[in-house]
């Protein structure tokens, strides 16, 4: 490494450290001690910029089959440096087309195909470089690749692309036009919540199923089993919902679940630098980078926040869609109206709960968009604030008619029985997370929600995705 530019000082055990410097330089893992090398995550940054990184990973990230298909993507030589386990994978043999595959107890052998009689694979023997070009540094443009056999469904993304703020609307880069965007949120993903009950690939598609366009995926931050106590499982259950979310062709947003995230400023910085680097060229993901500001956090600290935020997301070469809360559990957003942010593709996190929030929130919902705010309503309910209680029909009503009257992207909390029962989730708890879900599954939340999916406007839409159902490329990530 030139000069040890990235290694002086480098502390090789502390995670946080070589994830930084990794997001710079993949050479750093070179350097860095068992603890990080064995950190998929570290390791994903790493091979994203040079297959070659793989070499000096540990044993669990080699045997981390989406890790490898990202190496083997660049150069067929990363096949050297695989566990046992990806071996065994039809994709792995697949990317790497008529390969020799020899059985012994360690389990197969691939060798990568001969380009001449010869036995030359066609690239320098000096090892200095890919026979194919590399993925670039994650301050380029180049982002994760895709396993080559994985197919996506065609779907509202297809339709949309990126999203991009104008004005005081969410539009489609593809058209132009406005875009509102309806789903549902998965509970808080903690560990030991409940939530991660519906992490899984199969509770993904089954929601997909019911008609959103968008998932939320709470990332809880400080309270137990979240992000700051256990990053790697919180981490896996993420990437999970994302990559399934992606696959099925619908938006998701990744949401810094938080009520205090200003205590944590510089965690949500290194979370949402590496979701930059790692979704910043992905069009289905949108980044929510403060949940709620818990109330009498005033807007000035939140602003400041949102914006330091901001500014390490596009330093990534990011241009995501990103959702700013706002003050009093992003509910003032008239007081966020009267100094918005300096970033040309950020909403503003409107959240409600019917039988808590009636027309004064309405009213300054209002004031915001007529001052030219874009807002994304990215939690709300029918129920109290406190997520239990009775449904209050006529104020949702009220609500609808808001969301109607501008077009305001809405998403449901949330999707997760959990251990205890809440209201405001949209199945009973007895329900299998995987589906196949009928209406007697469904709670007054659930049914509300779904009759959102069910308007005719969004009918007129969808009828629009072609009968296609898969496109050539997808995205996807390892835990």
């Amino acid at each position: 490494m030139q000069n040890n530019l990235f290694t002086q000082g480098l502390d090789i055990h502390n995670h946080d450290q070589v994830l930084d410097l990794v997001s710079q330089d993949w050479r750093v893992l070179e350097h860095a001690g068992g603890g990080p090398k064995n950190d998929d995550n570290i390791v994903w940054l790493a091979v994203l910029q040079d297959w070659r990184a793989l070499e000096f990973a540990g044993d669990g990230p080699r045997n981390n089959t989406e890790i490898v298909l990202a190496a083997l993507e660049q150069d067929i030589r990363a096949a050297q440096y695989i566990g046992n386990g990806p071996r065994y994978d039809q994709r792995v043999i697949d990317l790497l087309g008529p390969v020799q595959v020899n059985d012994n107890v360690q389990g197969p052998v691939i060798t990568p195909p001969r380009d001449d009689e010869s036995g030359n694979t066609g690239a320098a023997e000096d090892h200095q470089g890919p026979a194919r070009p590399v993925v670039a540094t994650p301050s380029s443009d180049v982002r994760p690749v895709a396993a080559p056999t994985q197919v996506a469904e065609k779907g509202i993304v297809d339709i949309h692309g990126r999203l991009q703020v104008q004005g005081s609307k969410i539009t489609s880069s593809k058209t132009g036009a406005p875009v509102s965007l309806y789903g549902i949120s998965h509970f808080w993903i903690n560990e030991g919540w409940g939530g991660e009950r519906f992490c899984t690939e199969a509770s993904v598609n089954a929601m997909c199923d019911l008609g959103v366009d968008v998932l939320r995926v709470p990332v809880g931050v400080q309270e137990g089993g979240g992000y700051l106590h256990n990053r790697d499982s919180v981490r896996a259950r993420m990437n999970s919902v994302v990559s399934a979310a992606i696959n099925k062709g619908k938006y998701v947003i990744i949401d810094w679940h938080s009520h205090k995230a200003t205590d944590n400023e510089p965690e949500a910085i290194a979370f949402f630098k590496e979701m930059a680097v790692l979704y910043g060229q992905c069009p289905n993901v949108i980044f929510e980078i403060y949940n709620e500001p818990v109330g009498g956090e005033e807007w000035p600290k939140i602003k400041g926040y949102s914006e330091r935020v901001l500014a390490a997301i596009r330093q990534q070469g990011a241009d995501n869609l990103v959702i700013a809360g706002t003050p009093t559990w992003s509910q003032d957003v008239d007081v966020a109206s009267q100094s918005p942010l300096n970033d040309t593709n950020v909403a503003y996190a409107l959240h409600f709960y019917a039988g808590t929030h009636h027309d004064h929130i309405r009213k300054k919902a209002r004031t915001a968009i007529a001052s030219g705010l874009p807002l994304f309503i990215s939690e709300c309910g029918g129920v109290s604030c406190t997520g239990d209680g009775a449904f209050d029909h006529a104020q949702w009503q009220a609500w609808v008619d808001l969301i109607e009257e501008h077009g305001l992207s809405t998403i449901g909390w949330h999707m997760g029985n959990t251990g205890k029962f809440e209201t405001s989730s949209a199945i009973f708890q007895h329900v299998n997370p995987e589906g196949p879900w009928n209406d007697e599954h469904f709670t007054e939340s659930g049914r509300a929600f779904r009759a959102l999916l069910q308007r005719p406007r969004r009918q007129l839409e969808l009828a629009d995705i072609s009968s296609d159902h898969s496109v050539s490329t997808t995205h996807t990530l390892g835990g």
